[in-house]
């Protein structure tokens, strides 16, 4: 089985699906679960009980959709939040599937993609990093995420303290849950 976990816009537009389908992944082997809020409460703390509940109740309610039978399961966190809460995916999805459990993490994906189209070693100078947003970032999911990248990716931190905010970002579409 695929699991894709995302937002309700992601999972919505089915464009993973359809993508997996175009590469011969059967239909009835993918499940898409939308996972509404779960990304603003990875944003205020990926490690608390809030996040551990949504997680715990999409994962069940994934497994209720699932129509047949598998012997593991490729998750994809398509939302490059829920890479912030990979251990806590990855402990609910044992426990909950009972099979092993595959974590694809976007996150490290992409980064790995860049640096390997552009086939050029950067040092941590050749680069700088923004970070543009349609939406304003509360002082609490920067606090938030900003203590699991402070270290790491100092630049990162920088650009999440102090974002370029475009409402015209790109066009969207407010989904109720």
């Amino acid at each position: 089985m695929i699991l894709l976990l995302g937002t309700p816009t992601t999972i919505n537009s089915l464009t993973y699906q359809n993508k997996l389908i175009e590469n011969n992944i059967p239909k009835e082997k993918i499940v898409g679960q939308s996972c509404f809020l779960l990304e603003t409460k990875i944003q205020e703390n990926p490690f608390s009980d809030d996040v551990l509940e949504l997680i715990t109740k999409y994962a069940e309610e994934a497994k209720q959709k699932a129509v047949c039978k598998y012997d593991k399961i490729i998750v994809l966190l398509a939302c490059t939040h829920y890479g912030y809460s990979l251990e806590l995916f990855d402990k609910v999805l044992q426990k909950i599937f009972c099979l092993p459990v595959i974590l694809c993490n976007p996150n490290e994906s992409m980064a790995k993609s860049v640096f390997e189209l552009t086939h050029e070693n950067y040092s941590p100078n050749d680069v700088s990093v923004e970070l543009f947003s349609r939406a304003n970032i509360s002082p609490l999911e920067k606090e938030g995420i900003g203590k699991l990248i402070k270290h790491e990716a100092p630049k990162t931190y920088d650009a999440l303290i102090n974002p370029i905010i475009d409402k015209q970002l790109f066009p969207f579409e407010k989904h109720e849950n």
